[in-house]
């Protein structure tokens, strides 16, 4: 029977993981190999996981590297960061806990742990170039203590690594294939190794935080020696039961990993699993992740392929991804993790701590202390943002508000505030209702067209929907201009606004030559690469369309005002040329024609991506928690008036947004996803000067003994120069401030929120999202008016739901973007499962 025909008849999920014995793994009677073989195909194929024994692995060769793992981990958490894993470039060394995430919706796994690669016991002359191969191989640093933890630890893995090379040629013959088949794409195969401790865990489960979270491995297979007498690793089965794997005495596990599914075409299964350590002690494990050489071509082998099973996945280097899931991983510009990695820095360090930036004379404060963060953000003229932050903004979208400081900001900000009053953005009510409407039926049509049969959801990334949606009312309502967005996109302007957001901020280039530019920024002008040249196409096309808009409204004022009338448009940029030509304004305080084109580009990015985002991840959770979706639908559905919302007037459409501005199950919904996924994830501020700033909470030290003792301070010294960062989802996510529930999302906090919440700055219920002070976001009232306009035309018409096949993570990249796992570099991606709400359905 063929791959696919065995493959074809799994139907039921499995209860218990196989043991299989490799006495006869050297055994030359082929009857003998034959039944090793079929065994490990039906584990293979039915269940993805097996125990082996007589693997061949001397118990003392295990316990010499489970000794000098506990001798290790035991060390002082200052002696095992020497060798974090983030002072190499392929994430070899210590990784702290909650320091890696494998789950994108988790807060980081519960475990520390130290991974090395390929290296030999006694230094062989090739060892410099297996050494300096990258993510895939050696590169390794090591403790100085324990002396005897490298060698330990090295005689483990050869001794794994042995193992795993017997296991390629079964594997082999388990897919019908030469016994050599592996031998060629093995020759400096991956062997990465991680010595893992978990503590104990107590408390509810949820997911979130667990040793390690749900996930599958990404090489060929994993050889795992577990604790014995500890329980902690599940495997999820087909009917989605988790299903113990309990160490057994004398074996090992192994667990096939995303490569091999890739090349059996999902034949052989890469299984989830997870691991909980709920026994009270302390748990270890060693995992061996074994995969091809870097270059080998992750394609399905023939027989794993038919016309009634096409391939399933892109052809893929083995290197390339497996670098892509460590750098998704460990990658520490991830906000997922940024709970854990504040939480830990209170606990350890207190509120206010100086940390060192990337160069040592690089000093920086770093607060989650709420009154040291009001003072730095209400004396904005002795806090403002750093030259390489204004440096960033300005190159990309010009000297507006988000990167001017002194009088410069002061004066723009002055001119711009008249269009941004609360009577301006009321008159903006209806276009934004008429933009939510059309994006309605723009995913009418297209659910319309799949030809699905009702009640069936249609797949919609709507991240590039709400972005679409947001630049469209951003066109009309900030300078009169129709970009089309949510029809058909093919708009000049809206390419070059578009397209220049998502290279320069959505798939950001290496931090190198980022880096560099900010120091030398003439290496741009002799040395442009292809990001630079296409942005600075993209600004060309924005100057020469924005600034033709510019004048063409210049000279709709003037001839109204020479005809002896007022031009009445209300869009902003209207508004900013009467502000600025107003008689109330001192020459020196108006902004020229080219700060107007600044003060555009700054509404179009700042105005649309934090909008659109916040729409985005506000969807995802509602998908994610369908009681939450339900229950919002039906507050929105009480508001729906009893006639289309096409054919209201305007004072009418007013009438019906004051009702739903009031709706408190929204504005709960609206406030809780805000806090928990603030589109803008930190900001950073630098001090012009000397100041003793205020605290709230006493300052840890560490004594010359090393013990932690605390000193009650009212004020603090920070020197001309010093950085400080404003953690914005810090503050947002501080169990110590909104609670124990702090990192989950109950949209009911609100009704009752914690005393401390109210000592947080913030001009929008105490969250930072829009920022503190004479600096706080000017378009916030704009931003609510859309967030509530289209949630209520969406929610009240679709369902959304997640979707099985589309893991959803966060980056950081200026703002919190969502992304999909394993396709990272395709930019900004959010899809769900669309459906139109049918009443009966709930």
């Amino acid at each position: 029977m063929s791959l696919i025909a065995v493959a074809n008849e799994v139907e039921k999920g499995f209860n218990e993981i196989p043991i299989i014995d490799l006495s006869h793994i050297d055994d030359p009677d082929p009857a003998a190999k034959a039944a090793l073989v079929a065994s490990i195909r039906d584990a293979c194929i039915n269940v993805g996981f097996l125990y082996v024994k007589n693997h061949g692995i001397p118990q003392e060769v295990i316990d010499g590297a489970l000794g000098a793992a506990k001798d290790f981990f035991s060390l002082s958490e200052d002696k095992k960061m020497e060798i974090v894993n983030t002072k190499t470039p392929n994430y070899k060394g210590y990784n702290p806990l909650f320091s890696s995430s494998n789950d994108p919706d988790s807060d980081g796994d519960m475990h520390e742990g130290f991974e090395f690669g390929w290296e030999e016991l006694v230094p062989k002359i090739n060892d410099e170039k297996r050494a300096n191969d990258g993510v895939m191989a050696g590169a390794n640093i090591w403790p100085d203590e324990p002396v005897s933890f490298r060698e330990a630890e090295l005689t483990y893995y050869h001794a794994a690594v042995d193992l795993g090379r017997k296991l390629f040629p079964l594997f082999a013959l388990a897919l019908d294939l030469p016994e050599n088949f592996f031998e060629d794409k093995t020759k400096n195969a991956a062997a990465l190794m991680r010595v893992l401790h978990y503590p104990p865990q107590t408390g509810p489960v949820d997911g979130r935080t667990v040793g390690i979270g749900a996930h599958t491995d990404w090489e060929c297979f994993t050889i795992l020696w577990q604790e014995p007498g500890i329980q902690a690793l599940q495997v999820l089965n087909r009917e989605e039961q988790w299903i113990n794997a309990p160490p057994i005495p004398g074996t090992l596990v192994i667990n096939l990993g995303d490569q091999f599914a890739r090349w059996t075409n999902d034949i052989f299964k890469s299984t989830v699993h997870r691991a909980i350590n709920r026994s009270g002690v302390r748990r270890y494990s060693i995992p061996l992740f074994f995969g091809t050489d870097y270059d080998v071509k992750l394609e399905p082998i023939p027989s794993c392929v038919s016309p009634d099973r096409p391939p399933k996945y892109e052809v893929v280097t083995a290197g390339v991804y497996v670098k892509e899931k460590l750098k998704a991983t460990y990658g520490h510009y991830y906000p997922r993790r940024s709970p854990s990695t504040h939480a830990y820095f209170v606990k350890e360090y207190g509120r206010n701590v100086y940390i060192r930036g990337p160069f040592p004379w690089d000093q920086r404060l770093f607060t989650l202390d709420p009154v040291t963060m009001n003072h730095i953000l209400q004396h904005t003229t002795v806090y403002e943002k750093p030259w390489p932050s204004r440096r960033l903004i300005s190159n990309l979208i010009g000297v507006g508000m988000l990167s001017a400081e002194g009088q410069v900001h002061k004066r723009q900000r002055r001119v711009a505030l008249p269009a941004f009053s609360a009577q301006t953005m009321r008159a903006l009510v209806p276009l934004v209702f008429n933009k939510a409407t059309e994006l309605r039926n723009k995913w009418t049509s297209i659910i319309r067209e799949a030809g699905l049969k009702e009640g069936q959801s249609h797949l919609i990334n709507v991240c590039s929907w709400a972005s679409r949606a947001t630049f469209d009312v951003m066109g009309s309502a900030g300078f009169d201009y129709e970009f089309n967005a949510i029809q058909d996109g093919d708009n000049e302007l809206l390419r070059a606004y578009s397209e220049m957001f998502e290279v320069a901020v959505s798939r950001p280039q290496g931090h190198l030559r980022t880096t560099t530019i900010l120091y030398f920024p003439t290496i741009n002008s002799i040395f442009p690469d292809h990001t630079m040249r296409f942005i600075a196409k993209c600004q060309e096309v924005i100057r020469r369309v924005a600034g033709r808009l510019i004048q063409e409204k210049k000279r709709k004022i003037a001839e109204a005002e020479a005809s002896g009338k007022s031009y009445q448009a209300k869009d902003l940029l209207t508004l900013l040329l009467k502000s600025n030509s107003s008689v109330d304004l001192a020459p020196e305080q108006r902004i020229s024609d080219e700060e107007m084109l600044h003060m555009i580009n700054t509404f179009m990015f700042a105005g649309t991506d934090t909008t659109s985002l916040a729409m985005t991840w506000t969807l995802y959770l509602l998908a994610k928690y369908p009681d939450v979706q339900t229950r919002l639908r039906t507050e929105l559905l009480s508001a729906m008036p009893s006639t289309p919302i096409e054919s209201l007037t305007e004072d009418e459409i007013q009438s019906l947004y004051a009702v739903i501005a009031e709706l408190p199950y929204l504005d709960n919904v609206i406030k809780e996803t805000l806090r928990l996924i603030p589109p803008v994830h930190s900001s950073i501020r630098v001090a012009m000067q000397d100041d003793m700033v205020p605290t709230s909470s006493p300052l840890k030290r560490r004594t010359a003994d090393g013990e932690i003792v605390e000193e009650h301070v009212k004020q603090i010294h920070v020197p001309k120069g010093t950085f400080i960062h404003v953690p914005i989802e810090g503050f947002q996510l501080d169990k110590e401030i909104w609670g124990e529930s702090a990192w989950s999302f109950n949209p009911d906090r609100w009704n009752e929120l914690p005393a401390p919440v109210q000592e947080l700055p913030g001009i929008y219920s105490h969250l930072l999202a829009f920022s503190a002070g004479p600096r706080a976001c000017i378009g916030t009232r704009m931003s609510t008016i859309e967030l509530k306009s289209f949630l209520f035309t969406l929610v009240s018409n679709f369902t959304f739901t997640e979707s099985e096949t589309h893991k959803i993570g966060k980056a950081n990249v200026v703002l919190t973007r969502p992304y999909v796992a394993g396709q990272e570099n395709e930019g900004s991606m959010l899809p769900l499962l669309v459906a139109p709400y049918i009443p009966s359905s709930e």
